[in-house]
């Protein structure tokens, strides 16, 4: 993550990889940048979607590693993420449990939309039809329904 106020000729990054990486930009990041630069950071304010606009983005998603099943779910979506292939088999033998992550997305703006936790998911090449991808993790992953 990296915060610019070119105003006050302030910057600062932060470079995780893994874990609760949204906690710590709100914990540790953002508290830094709005004292260092004074400056007020504010997020999307999410916004609820329209039915229709929510139908281009359900269904499955699926690679090699995972599915990804989005539903619609009052004014937002729901994606129920499973690990598979040799993903699920990694998750096994480490002992890891393998249940279905259940994540709730709200809007934020055309075909991007927010989890609970700050991080952003975002459906690709969905102005004329269902959307062809779903990018979230850093992957993007493609329809298979």
């Amino acid at each position: 993550m990296l915060y610019v106020v070119p105003g006050r000729r302030a910057a600062v990054a932060l470079v995780a990889n893994g874990g609760d990486t949204g906690g710590l930009i709100r914990a540790f990041a953002e508290p830094l940048v709005e004292e260092v630069a004074e400056a007020e950071l504010s997020g999307p304010v999410p916004a609820a979607a329209a039915a229709a606009e929510l139908d281009r983005y359900t269904g499955v998603y699926a690679n090699g590693t995972q599915r990804i099943t989005v539903s619609a779910q009052g004014d937002g979506l729901v994606a129920a993420v499973e690990s598979t292939g040799d993903a699920a088999a990694m998750v096994a033998r480490a002992g890891l449990s393998a249940e279905v992550a259940e994540i709730a997305l709200r809007a934020a703006g055309p075909g991007v939309f927010v989890t609970g936790t700050g991080r952003y998911a975002q459906f690709l090449d969905a102005e004329a039809g269902p959307a062809r991808f779903f990018h979230f993790g850093g992957r993007s992953v493609p329809r298979a329904v």
